[in-house]
């Protein structure tokens, strides 16, 4: 079953870097960094590290997101990210990502009414334990991640914190993608 919104929360891993650092001092050539940053990227000195930031957005444009009993929900939605990535001896040591997204889930592959919207905004902060090696790393979401309009948030509401032990604090609702009292519910949005 694809999520279209959950999918991509859950794809993304990311240190705190201030949004300011990555304009700190010349550009470098990352070319050889482990891993390489995003692609776009701009790399520059920043005292003993480097600091590296990507600006781009997903889009889905009447993508499939998941199987009602009353169709298909279509995703149209946009998700801009920046992504810092922070660079020690060509190693990277650590990861932030700042995200939102705002967009429709319709019944209609082009969006068309009726609609319900889906908004959030959340980040990441991934610190590795092992400069260099993202297996090692370790990852802290929060934020609001997801909210639905039409009172449909009480069957799907992921906000708080998630911390690298699993350890959890807030709200952390999906029964929109499985309960049969939750589809209704937003069938009923979407078909009225």
């Amino acid at each position: 079953m694809q999520w279209g919104i959950i999918a991509l929360l859950s794809m993304c891993g990311t240190l705190a870097i201030p949004a300011t650092a990555a304009v700190a001092g010349p550009v470098v050539d990352s070319s050889g960094f482990t891993p390489e940053p995003p692609q776009g990227a701009e790399c520059r000195e920043h005292g003993t590290s480097v600091l590296c930031r990507t600006r781009f957005s997903f889009i889905e444009d009447a993508t499939p997101a998941f199987e009602t009993p009353c169709g298909w929900i279509y995703e149209n939605s946009v998700m801009p990210r920046d992504i810092y990535t922070e660079y020690v001896d060509g190693l990277l040591v650590g990861r932030h990502v700042t995200s939102r997204v705002s967009g429709t889930w319709s019944l209609s592959p082009t969006g068309s009414d009726p609609t319900v919207r889906i908004i959030g905004g959340w980040n990441w902060r991934t610190e590795l334990a092992v400069p260099g090696d993202e297996s090692t790393a370790m990852i802290t979401t929060h934020g609001n991640q997801l909210k639905i309009s039409h009172g449909l948030s009480r069957y799907a509401n992921i906000s708080g914190i998630f911390y690298p032990n699993e350890e959890y604090h807030g709200v952390l609702i999906l029964s929109i993608f499985d309960s049969a009292e939750a589809q209704e519910a937003l069938c009923d949005v979407l078909t009225g």
